[in-house]
C-alpha cells in the first residue's frame, strides 16, 4: 500500500510542479507561423502570484518568443513597463507587430502617461533573437535631445506598421512643459530599416507639437 501511494505521487507531482502555460498574444504568432511571441504570465492566471512586485524589475512576467512547434525559447524581453498600473491584464497593454517575413518583431506596451516599443531581430547564426538599441536622438529626429527638465513627466514611442519595403515606421513625442522653447517640436515620424545588426533611419519626418 504504501509502495503504491509513493508511485501515484511521483507520477502526479510532475504534473503539479509543471510550469502553467503561457498566455496567448493577439498577433503573436508570426505569419510564417515559424514563431510566436507570449506572455509568460498575466493578471487573471495564478502564475502571476509570484510576480508581487518588490522594488525588484527583475521578478516582472517577460515575454517569451518561441519557436514553432517545438515551442523552444528562441527570445525573452522582461516587461518593459509597469505591470502593477491598473487591474486590466498586460496583453490589453500590448501590440505585437511581426514583419511580414517573420525575422523581427515589434513589441508595443502602453501605460497612462508612457509608451515603449522593444525592437527584437532574428540572428540566423543563433537562431535566437535578440533586443536591438534604438538609435540616438538626435540621429532618430535630426534634434539635439531636450533636457527632462523642459518636459512634462510622460512620452510615448510606438511601432506603427511595416511597411511594403520591410521598414519598420516609428512614432515618438514627448510632452513640452512651461519652460520648454526648443525649436523641435517633439513628435516625430522615422522610418528604420531592421536587421540583426542594429537599426538604421531611411526616412524621418517632424509631426505638429504633441499638447
Amino acid at each position: 500500500m504504501r509502495f503504491l501511494i509513493l508511485a501515484l505521487l511521483t507520477l502526479t507531482y510532475p504534473l503539479l510542479a509543471a510550469p502553467s502555460e503561457p498566455v496567448s498574444l493577439e498577433h503573436g504568432t508570426a505569419p510564417t507561423k515559424r514563431h510566436d511571441v507570449v506572455l509568460a504570465a498575466d493578471k487573471d492566471t495564478p502564475s502571476f502570484e509570484r510576480y508581487a512586485l518588490k522594488g525588484d524589475d527583475s521578478q516582472f512576467p517577460r515575454f517569451l518568443i518561441r519557436e514553432l512547434p517545438s515551442g523552444k525559447m528562441v527570445g525573452s524581453l522582461k516587461w518593459p513597463g509597469d505591470s502593477s498600473g491598473d487591474n486590466q491584464p498586460l496583453r490589453n497593454h500590448t501590440r505585437i507587430l511581426w514583419h511580414p517575413n517573420g525575422t523581427a518583431v515589434a513589441i508595443n506596451t502602453n501605460e497612462r502617461y508612457y509608451s515603449h516599443t522593444n525592437i527584437l531581430a532574428l540572428d540566423p547564426k543563433t537562431g535566437k533573437f535578440i533586443e536591438l538599441r534604438f538609435p540616438d536622438y538626435k540621429t532618430l529626429t535630426g534634434y539635439p535631445k531636450p533636457k527632462s527638465d523642459d518636459l512634462r513627466p510622460r512620452g510615448h514611442g510606438i511601432a506603427l506598421r511595416w511597411t511594403e519595403k520591410g521598414f519598420l515606421l516609428y512614432e515618438m513625442s514627448s510632452t513640452p512643459g512651461v519652460s520648454y522653447k526648443g525649436t523641435d517640436p517633439l513628435h516625430h515620424r522615422i522610418a528604420l530599416r531592421v536587421t540583426p545588426q542594429g537599426m538604421e533611419v531611411v526616412d524621418r519626418e517632424a509631426l505638429p507639437t504633441t499638447e
